[in-house]
């Protein structure tokens, strides 16, 4: 088998979807007709002394531009979510001030550091009930912060619609940035190019 057939063959694996385990809570059908995207609030989550500033904004940009392209998720515009006056004393007073602004979930949490790895701490709540629809705890070292945001929107995806989301799939493509035709593989945005093949010819 040629090293493109192999790459082909370890893209196709990549991208294989795992299947929700059995008594999950799935809170839309995705083949439903006129599907209505959920709105999700994605506030600015509180930064710890000693965060990587840069690893904070990777994992952050990565996450929203993650939820922006999904299918069946809609972030609450910024101008809505400023509209917000949080009251840590009444969480029902703000939960209800969320909903006012059009928003139907919440992404709370907080930025840790942890050495030189980033740590998050997250709760998904569903805005209706209070109810926290999931948590997560997720560390990475620094440079792998937009991967561990990707990690994170596949969970997201995941609880709403019962299948993980594709934004740790692979994208093969052919370039010559080394002045010859190598074949190399990339996050679905474009992130983390790698190089697979050194032929000096494709």
């Amino acid at each position: 088998m040629t090293d493109l057939g192999r790459t082909s063959l370890g893209l196709v694996a990549c991208l294989l979807a795992g299947l929700v385990a059995a008594g999950d809570e799935v809170y839309l059908k995705v083949t439903a007709p006129g599907l209505q995207r959920l709105v999700i609030a994605v506030p600015q989550m509180p930064i710890a002394a000693g965060v990587d500033s840069t690893a904070a904004a990777s994992f952050t940009t990565a996450l929203r531009d993650d939820l922006n392209m999904t299918a069946v998720l809609g972030l609450l515009p910024d101008d809505n979510a400023r509209l917000v006056e949080i009251d840590t004393r009444n969480p029902v007073l703000t939960r209800q001030r969320w909903r006012a602004v059009g928003a139907q979930f919440i992404l709370a949490g907080s930025l840790i550091a942890a050495g030189n790895q980033l740590t998050v701490d997250v709760k998904l709540i569903d805005l209706t009930s209070g109810e926290v629809a999931l948590a997560r705890r997720l560390q990475a070292a620094n440079p792998l912060a937009a991967t561990m945001a990707h990690t994170l929107a596949n969970e997201l995806v995941r609880v709403f619609t019962g299948r993980p989301g594709p934004f740790l799939s692979r994208i093969a493509f052919i370039s010559d940035r080394t002045g010859n035709k190598e074949v190399w593989i990339m996050r679905w945005d474009g992130g983390e190019p790698q190089q697979l093949t050194s032929h000096r010819s494709i």
